[in-house]
């Protein structure tokens, strides 16, 4: 069996006949390829459960499957904004703050493995007078 719950503004196809949110069964050593597709203005974060890709997925059926697929909606960031947050500057807004740690460690307040997992996301970089900063204190 393989079940797949949806959180946030997406979707997930599969090539597994049957409705995989209520738990669609196929035989053992079945490869199942799940697609998370998500909405205009979001992003796909990534699954949980049994994985922690952030991918499609091709899901080797050896024994039941219960993964959630993971998406938010999109916050433009500001790189400088964020990172004078974190060293004791405005705060971001709060919207900002949970996307970026949705997409960072999830736990619950934005910090700095929310940022880092932000610039790795996206490919941005430290900007270098925050490199200053940061190394003076």
């Amino acid at each position: 069996r393989v079940r797949i719950a949806v959180s946030g503004p997406g979707a997930v196809t599969s090539t597994l006949p049957g409705s995989i949110g209520a738990g669609a069964f196929a035989d053992a050593g079945t490869v199942v390829h799940l697609v998370a597709t998500p909405s205009a203005g979001a992003e796909f974060i990534g699954w949980r459960g049994e994985t922690t890709a952030t991918t499609s997925l091709n899901l080797a059926v050896t024994h039941p499957f219960d993964l959630t697929a993971i998406f938010v909606n999109s916050v433009a960031i500001d790189v400088s904004a964020a990172a004078r947050a974190l060293l004791g500057g405005p705060p971001l807004s709060a919207e900002a703050a949970a996307y970026l740690d949705a997409i960072g460690n999830q736990n619950g307040s934005y910090d700095i493995g929310d940022y880092t997992a932000w610039l790795k996301r996206t490919g941005q970089h430290l900007p270098a007078a925050l490199k200053q900063s940061a190394a003076a204190r």
